[in-house]
Formats: C-alpha cells, sequence, structure tokens
C-alpha cells in the first residue's frame, strides 16, 4: 500500500503471509493390469493412508504406499518505508520484521519383509518393523532497520548514502518437551550487525 502524504513525502506498507506446504507420498496404480490391494490389507488398525507402508521382497522388489514426510512453511513479514524530499536530498528510512515458523517431521512407518516368494504366498513375515514418527515446530524471527540518502551535490555529482541494520534470531523449537539442539556458533546474532553503504555517480 503506498500513501502520498503529501507533495514530497511518500509512505510504502507490505503485509505479507504465506504458507508452503512439501509431501513425499507413494500410492500404487494399476499400470499393465496391475490390481493394487485396499488399504486395509496393507495398513494394521492403528495406522492409515497418512502413514507409510513398506513391503519388501528382495527377490521380487518392493512396494511402497503413504504419506513419508509432512512439513509446512508460515511466513509472516511486515515492511514499512518512508521517502521524503527536502532541497538537493532525497532521504528514505525503514524497517522490515519477518517471522518465519516451519513444521517438519516424518509418519508413522509399518514395514514387511519376506525372505521368499514361498513365505509371501503362505502368508508369512520373516521381519517387521515399526516406527513411531514425530514432528517438530520451530521459530525464528529477522529485524531490520535502514536509512538511505541521494544527494545531488552539483549539476554533475550524485553521492548515495546509508546505514542498515540486520538481526535474526536463531530458530527455537516451539513444539512443547521438544527442544532444538543446535551447535553454539552456527547462527549469527551480532546485535551491532551494521552495514554502510557510499556510492557516487558524475556525468
Amino acid at each position: 500500500m503506498t500513501i502520498l502524504l503529501t507533495p514530497t513525502k511518500l509512505n510504502k506498507f507490505r503485509l505479507n503471509w504465506s504458507r508452503q506446504t512439501f509431501d513425499f507420498s507413494s500410492q500404487m496404480d494399476t499400470f499393465h493390469g496391475a490390481v493394487p490391494p485396499p488399504a486395509s490389507a496393507m495398513y494394521p488398525a492403528a495406522y492409515s493412508t497418512s502413514d507409510q507402508f513398506f513391503f519388501v521382497c528382495p527377490s521380487y522388489g518392493a512396494i511402497q504406499s503413504g504419506n513419508s514426510f509432512p512439513n509446512v512453511q508460515r511466513q509472516f513479514n511486515l515492511a514499512d518505508a518512508f521517502s521524503t524530499a527536502a532541497g538537493t536530498h532525497q532521504i528514505k528510512f525503514g524497517g522490515d520484521f519477518r517471522h518465519l515458523r516451519a513444521t517438519t517431521g516424518q509418519s508413522n512407518s509399518f514395514t514387511v519383509f519376506a525372505d521368499s516368494y514361498s513365505n509371501l504366498q503362505g502368508g508369512i513375515a520373516d521381519t517387521l518393523i515399526q516406527s513411531a514418527g514425530t514432528s517438530i515446530s520451530t521459530r525464528t524471527n529477522n529485524y531490520s532497520l535502514f536509512g538511505q540518502d541521494i544527494w545531488k551535490a552539483s549539476g554533475h555529482l550524485t553521492l548515495t548514502y546509508g546505514l542498515r541494520w540486520d538481526i535474526s534470531t536463531p530458530p527455537v523449537s516451539t513444539t512443547p518437551g521438544k527442544p532444538l539442539y543446535a551447535v553454539t556458533g552456527i547462527f549469527d546474532t551480532d546485535p551491532v550487525a551494521l552495514a554502510p553503504t557510499l556510492c557516487g555517480t558524475h556525468g
């Protein structure tokens, strides 16, 4: 949103929210006349098609069905910039806030191994593996402020100079009872992260 306050003063405001999802899922089809078994024949009572099912027979390959890695990322962004003209100066300053929340994990899984085709025909499972899925949500924030001046020093010389400050907080877990472990020093949270800018044009 752009607001013209006066002929020499302008304010730009931006608000954004987004949500992205990523899933890795498998589904059996009818390729070459194949007949997929019903879900009730693959998933035990405690499981569903939201979980993942594997069947492995070393001599004949494997089949897989269900959802493996459900992931969701949400982002909220707020930015504002004010600009004004004063004589030979065009001054602009503003700030930005970005909030990122991500949820990642793995669904429950049920894996059946049959060592031979005869065992498969006889309904014998040589190995069963059950895995309980879990997920964790994290949160991180980014803050920034800036100021800039475009100064027309003369008819042939224009100088642009400014200063920007940024800081990103390290990710933290928002899932009760599941802290996020991180190696110290990976995330730079220097509160004096300043970035100056200076350039000029002549002509």
